[in-house]
């Protein structure tokens, strides 16, 4: 068994075996993938799901966003995909440059209702509904140009203002948190002074 095939067997072993602690550390520099592993709920996947997933999934764009993984995996689609079917979507770890959940929640509030924290029924939704539904909202980007705060489906606390969002591009930086605290600290000493 070569090394690759081993850790992501082992990867299933360990997410089957326990849903207590994430196959990585997650450094999530973006808004959906969860920083606290407390807060992830490993769940799995049917086969429709999987189906679903693999007409979503980009690997270049994964490796991309999942470098911590690539380190660990390697770069062969096959695992990269098993990983994000198993943890990655439940880490909260976007597959696609033209989705991201929590911009999907954020803009559609009804379906944010209905789905709630379950990260799946969005991907699903907007795999099979959203275009037909005229969903065209579908990333921070997108929010920030209609002017929709984007808020984390997990945790409510974390959001992207459109001014977050567009101040954070111009910094060259997807650290949306750090931009967030920055101006919140930069509107506190202004006022402080005046």
């Amino acid at each position: 068994m070569n090394k690759k095939k081993f850790f992501a067997v082992a990867m299933a072993v360990a997410v089957a075996g326990t849903s207590l602690a994430p196959a990585f550390t997650s450094n999530a520099e973006g808004l959906t993938q969860a920083t606290d592993a407390s807060k992830v709920t490993y769940g799995s996947l049917s086969n429709a799901d999987i189906a679903v997933m693999k007409n979503l999934f980009d690997l270049e764009y994964y490796k991309a966003q999942n470098p911590d993984v690539v380190k660990v995996l390697g770069d062969d689609y096959k695992v990269l995909f098993n990983h994000f079917c198993l943890c990655g979507i439940f880490e909260g770890r976007t597959c696609n440059p033209n989705f991201d959940p929590a911009a999907y929640a954020s803009a559609y509030s009804d379906l944010r209702e209905k789905f709630g924290t379950d990260i799946v029924k969005y991907y699903e939704h907007y795999a099979l509904l959203g275009k037909t539904e005229n969903r065209p909202i579908t990333t921070v980007a997108a929010c920030a140009e209609a002017g929709i705060t984007v808020e984390s489906i997990v945790d409510n606390s974390v959001k992207i203002s459109p001014s977050v969002y567009l101040l954070a591009r111009k910094l060259g930086t997807t650290d949306f948190a750090t931009v967030q605290k920055a101006l919140e600290k930069a509107a506190s000493s202004s006022s402080s002074s005046s």
